[in-house]
């Protein structure tokens, strides 16, 4: 489905502003999507969120030193929830069969 909609401009500028996909989610996508340009897309907005969330996590352990401050921002709080959902998925996270 991907694949067929990918000329789409509107999709591809959707998902390259995007957070990118979860671990499972990408797993999925690979094994059916063989089109590098569709890969590189997927895999970049992935790594860039991933990029993000790694910054987050650095805020919060560096927080618990006794040098820092407290976080105050919630997706600083939640980063690494964030982190677990994006490698696991969340809970909800349904891998479709094909």
């Amino acid at each position: 489905m991907l694949t067929h909609h990918w000329p789409d401009e509107e999709l591809r500028r959707a998902i390259e502003n995007s957070a990118g996909l979860c671990c499972p989610h990408l797993q999925a996508v690979f094994s059916d999507v063989r089109k590098k340009d569709i890969r590189e897309v997927l895999l970049k907005a992935t790594v860039r969120k991933f990029e993000n969330i790694n910054k987050d996590l650095e805020i919060l352990i560096n927080s618990y030193d006794y040098l820092h401050s407290n976080p105050t921002e919630e997706k600083i709080k939640i980063s690494w929830r964030t982190a677990i959902e994006k490698i696991i998925g969340s809970r909800h996270t349904k891998v479709l069969d094909k």
